[in-house]
């Protein structure tokens, strides 16, 4: 029989096999391995740090031998310290797994479009793990199924909390036929290896002492009470289960309270919850501590235990599992070998073992993200919920769903908010975010399904609306430059609100000087509209002004009334007062004057006159000239009860009551073929006395002062108050001139909402200006127009709306000019013309009619469809990203490189993969006429570039790429999806004939399988596998015998075959399991990881 207490235990490193002084360490189900050995052997050349610190993260192996008895473990270099001891040189190694790499690896991220297992198996693969080195077998359990929030959390941390989560535990397996560790991941509680037939002391007999401390030494029972915190459950829910999840009905519903777990979840997870909580409570009802000499003790496994012996009475299945083993050894005072001992942990193999449960941190937590839109403002669901591209990842863990629709629909924190309102009614504060916004997002209680978005982040490089030169200023500026602005100025305190460009402003301005409040509108009217009254006050003075003409309606009454002062109204032309039914002018104590300077007083009757006096006299006197009294047609009366006398002073006529007529004058002439007096005649002759009357006393009228406006400053450029013109004198000298009626302003010639607000605009479409072209100063008319073509899907790229006719603006007006047909429904007469760019009358009149007609741009250029691909999606998806300003954004020509430095022999590369550094011109030139047959086709400047750069690889293509500026304009460098998606189909289409050739050809087979009559049936591969051959070849990893990094093609062919003789696919297939070696990948090939894991990814 061995004596296993003498033990000898080896260091494996790729420099030696060195033998080992001391062991202490641990290894636990749930936990790392732990183990610190000592050796006093050299484990490097020298004495350097550097030395000593190139063994961190190398692998390493550690075996004990005991007799016949081995044990391996297999781990990572952790720690190594070097110290003197009585002379000698000892090295002190800590190994661990590689687990351990996760506590080093924090980050945040919210992971989403992942399953548990995808994600904990990327988490793994960071950590530096093969899928091949992981056995998952964790039943499915009522938990949440993603998105999983990473919050300032390390992989190791996130991992443990994912698998809590589903009640499952992990442990190693250290096969020696294996050369690595295995990794199990498990939620069953009999999943459990057995170890081998292990003597207990007490089962043998007749030994020596010393033959008995070589096996198990003893097992100690410990007992504690158990609390039943988390609901209640019977022995058999908690202690007999064969699944994970088989026992969630046996706690009793009313004891369970799914609350305890915040956020509350659901109550079949949160009962689920409950019982894993219980369950990993009881683990503590009765452990076992067993004293052992025995290496092959393992944390995870079973072992055969009589328990009627070991502890005097049977435990129900008799079987135990050990949770935690404690080793030590020591060198013997004799140096004959080591001393090695153990203790462990274990429990009942019917007892289930449970993780305790870990809660994420409770500090709140805030991502950056980007809203991503389609249109200028940010995409809203019916119930105004948005979606968002997180930006809390590096580049190079990216995702593949890094565009908006991957995220869930995400709520947003207002300042005020109704918590309930009725159908139909909205309540609540809301500020329109614009596509490409960054923003802040929370996860509300940490729970990743209730995300929401906190406020704005500035963009770097874009002038906020306040700075240091109008830092007293509280500013809300939207995109279409509304404005409300508050101004704390200490001497200028102001309150305004505006409209773009200010042409409509409400102003409260008050300081030390001037107080006012004004209400402008420049290009439109303002309505001030009441259901009762409206009133202005002012203590001095209410002013109107109007450019052309002020009306003021009243369905009954209109009145203005002055208290203390007169009532003037003034007009440089002419004036009129119209009464339906009657005029009064009233006087109730002073007179009534009607007074016209230049210009006779002309009164207008179409039934009669009537002038009535009701007491005193009534007198018209006229101060030089004459009075003319003409009747056409009729008869003149005057009439009175008393006198009549009509006189110039000199002569006239009397008329007195009883009907005598005097008529008197220096001479008197009857001038008339015959004159009959009928009755006696009395006259004077030789006198002319007169008639006396009263002077008629007329008070001199003060004439009336013009109105005159302030002047007003003109500036350039901008709109400024209207000033009235001086009064015109009418020509026309006629006593009964026709009435003028002055005509209302002529409707808008534009209809659209857009664009009928602008003067200039509307100037144009009634031919009075010119155009809006490429450079126009006037910034408010040009982004009108950016805003219609952006409303008919016109993509204007960042810029947007900007005010700036750029050649991105004209492009885009020659595209509509391209595209539209008129319609003539809306205006009758005019054509779009020549495309050339240009806003003319025509193109003008054209936008108006496609805004009200709601027509929609279709032609796809920029379509998100273009982003996907018929085939060769993993290829497509892996060369770059469609995120401007994005290092691995592909429609524009860049030559990939590290600083300056070319990487490989990369030349000129755009589009999806297109490198023209393996090409001659003509091939570039045919390339992009064929892809222009489905799009449309790029610049001449472009392309001639393009060509020009043909051939050129590393240093010659990076300096030939640092001319593209000065050859090409900035908005013709550009190519469009639909162009980079054709362009992709061509050159795939080379690279899936070269795939072919390169996996079937005669000297493949007859290298790699040995005859060349075997041969690999391309047409019979699945489809995924063809994806990643041509993607390997694509990238050029697909390599023979002749390439220094090594010949790929000799492993990978044979697997393909035998694949394809013994029908293997997915992850059991042989051309899986080489694509899984990660390290020849990314060592020898440089391959990105994210590459790997998407070919993975394909193969399963």
């Amino acid at each position: 029989m061995t004596d296993h207490s003498r033990t000898q235990i080896f260091l494996h490193l790729d420099s030696g096999v060195f033998p080992i002084q001391t062991l202490e360490g641990s290894e636990a189900v749930n936990d790392c391995l732990d183990l610190c050995v000592t050796t006093s052997s050299r484990l490097t050349s020298g004495f350097t740090d550097s030395e000593s610190r190139a063994l961190i993260g190398t692998f390493a192996t550690l075996q004990i031998r005991s007799g016949d008895t081995e044990r391996w473990w297999y781990g990572d270099i952790a720690a190594v310290h070097e110290s003197w001891d009585r002379g000698r040189h000892f090295w002190k190694v800590k190994i661990t797994n590689k687990l351990q790499r996760g506590t080093l690896q924090t980050r945040t991220k919210l992971w989403m479009q992942l399953s548990r297992k995808e994600l904990i198996y990327r988490l793994l693969e960071d950590m530096g793990y093969y899928r091949y080195e992981i056995t998952w077998s964790v039943d499915e359990v009522s938990a949440p199924n993603g998105p999983f929030l990473q919050a300032q959390e390390s992989n190791y941390d996130f991992f443990k909390r994912l698998l809590a989560e589903v009640g499952a535990n992990f442990w190693f397996n250290h096969d020696a036929d294996m050369l690595h560790e295995q990794l199990i991941l498990s939620n069953s509680p009999y999943l459990s290896k057995y170890l081998p037939n292990i003597e207990w002391v007490q089962r043998v007999s007749g030994l020596s002492p010393s033959h008995r401390r070589n096996r198990i030494v003893s097992v100690l029972p410990e007992f504690n009470a158990v609390s039943t915190r988390y609901g209640a459950a019977t022995n058999a829910a908690l202690h007999h289960s064969n699944r994970a999840d088989a026992s969630q009905n046996s706690l009793t519903p009313t004891h369970v309270n799914h609350e305890l777990f915040t956020p509350p979840r659901p109550e079949a997870e949160a009962t689920q919850r409950a019982l894993f909580a219980q369950q990993h409570a009881n683990q503590k009802a009765l452990l076992l501590e067993i004293v052992s000499h025995q290496p092959l003790l393992t944390a995870g496994h079973s072992l055969v235990m009589e328990s009627s012996r070991c502890l005097g009475y049977q435990l129900e299945q008799g079987d135990i599992r050990l949770v935690s083993v404690q080793h030590k050894a020591s060198t013997l005072s004799d140096g004959s070998g080591l001393q090695y001992s153990n203790t462990a942990v274990a429990l009942p193999r019917e007892t289930p073992i449970r993780p305790e449960r870990i809660e994420p941190q409770h500090l709140p937590q805030f991502f950056a993200a980007r809203i991503e839109s389609q249109h200028e403002y940010a995409q809203l669901t019916q119930n105004g919920y948005y979606r968002f591209r997180p930006e809390f990842e590096t580049p190079t863990e990216r995702s593949e769903y890094s565009h908006a629709q991957a995220s869930p629909l995400v709520e947003r924190i207002l300042p005020y908010s109704s918590p309930k309102t009725k159908e139909g009614e909205a309540v609540g504060w809301h500020f329109p975010m614009l596509n490409d916004s960054s923003i802040l997002v929370t996860c509300l209680n940490n729970d990743p399904n209730r995300m929401a978005i906190v406020g704005f982040i500035p963009s770097l490089g874009k002038d906020g609306p306040v700075s240091d030169s109008n830092q007293t200023q509280h500013r809300i500026v939207t995109s279409s430059q509304n404005e409300l602005l508050m101004d704390d100025s200490p001497n200028n305190h102001r309150f305004a609100l505006f409209t773009f460009d200010g042409q409509t402003m409400l102003d409260l301005f008050g300081s030390d000087k001037e107080h006012y409040i004004r209400l402008t509108c420049i290009y439109g009217g303002i309505n001030l509209n009441a259901s009762l009254t409206v009133q202005m006050s002012a203590q001095e003075s209410i002013v109107f002004e109007a450019g052309q003409q002020i009306d003021i309606k009243a369905k009954q009454q209109a009145s203005i009334i002055t208290e203390n002062d007169a009532i003037t109204f003034q007009s440089a032309e002419e004036m009129n007062l119209e009464s339906k039914n009657n005029l009064s002018i009233t006087s109730t104590e002073g007179d009534v004057s009607i007074w016209a300077q230049a210009k006779p007083i002309t009164q207008h009757a179409k039934n009669g006159l009537m002038q009535t006096v009701s007491g005193g006299n009534a007198e018209t006197l006229i101060q030089g000239g004459s009075t003319t009294v003409q009747v056409n047609g009729g008869e003149m009366q005057l009439e009175s009860q008393g006198d009549i006398v009509i006189t110039d002073g000199t002569g006239g006529i009397k008329i007195d009551q009883q009907g005598n007529i005097k008529l008197w004058g220096s001479n008197v002439y009857f001038d008339s073929n015959s004159v009959t007096f009928d009755g006696e005649i009395e006259y004077d002759s030789g006198g002319n006395e007169s008639e006396s009357a009263p002077e008629l006393q007329v008070t001199e009228l003060t004439e009336t002062a013009l109105l005159e406006l302030e002047p007003v400053e003109h500036t350039e450029g901008e709109p400024a108050r209207y000033v009235r013109s001086a009064p015109v004198v009418n020509e026309k000298n006629q006593w009964t001139p026709s009435r003028t009626v002055r005509p209302l302003p002529p409707s808008n010639t534009l209809k659209s909402s857009l664009l009928k607000t602008s003067t200039y605009l509307e100037k144009l479409a009634n031919e009075n200006e010119a155009c809006v072209s490429r450079g126009s100063k006037r910034k408010g008319d040009v982004k009108r127009i950016q805003r219609a073509l952006i409303a008919m899907n016109f993509d204007l790229g960042r810029a947007g709306v900007d005010g700036d006719f750029g050649p991105t603006t004209q492009k885009r007006v020659e595209d509509f000019q391209k595209t539209f047909k008129e319609t003539h429904t809306i205006h009758l007469d005019y054509q779009i013309g020549e495309s050339n760019g240009t806003v003319n009358r025509g193109t003008l009149l054209g936008l108006d009619e496609a805004l009200v007609g709601e027509w929609k741009n279709n032609d796809d250029e920029m379509d998100m469809k273009w982003l996907t691909v018929p085939k060769g999606a993993l290829t497509f998806d892996s060369e770059g990203d469609d995120i401007e300003g994005s290092i691995y954004f592909t429609r524009v020509a860049h030559v990939p490189n590290n600083n300056g430095k070319v990487i490989d022999n990369s030349g000129i590369t755009i589009g999806r993969g297109l490198d023209i550094g393996c090409r001659d011109a003509n091939e570039v030139a045919q390339l992009f006429a064929a892809a222009a047959k489905n799009a449309e086709p790029i610049s001449d400047k472009l392309l001639n570039w393009l060509k020009g750069g043909a051939g050129k690889k590393k240093n010659a293509a990076y300096d030939y790429w640092l001319t593209l500026d000065k050859n090409v304009p900035k908005d013709e460098q550009t190519i469009t999806r639909k162009m980079q998606h054709y362009l992709f189909l061509e050159i795939y289409a080379d690279y899936q004939k070269k795939a072919k050739h390169l996996t079937t050809k005669a000297d493949v087979c007859k290298e790699y399988l040995g005859d060349e009559k075997k041969k690999v049936d391309w047409d019979a591969l699945p489809q995924n596998v063809k994806d990643v051959l041509i993607d390997l070849t694509y990238r050029g990893d697909y390599t023979g015998s002749k390439d220094k990094r090594g010949n790929t093609r000799k492993q990978i062919v044979p697997a393909i075959y035998k694949d394809q003789q013994e029908g293997l696919s997915g992850e059991t297939s042989n051309f899986y399991g080489v694509m899984l070696n990660k390290k020849e990948w990314t060592t020898k090939f440089k391959v990105d990881e994210n590459r790997i894991i998407s070919r993975i990814g394909t193969l399963e």
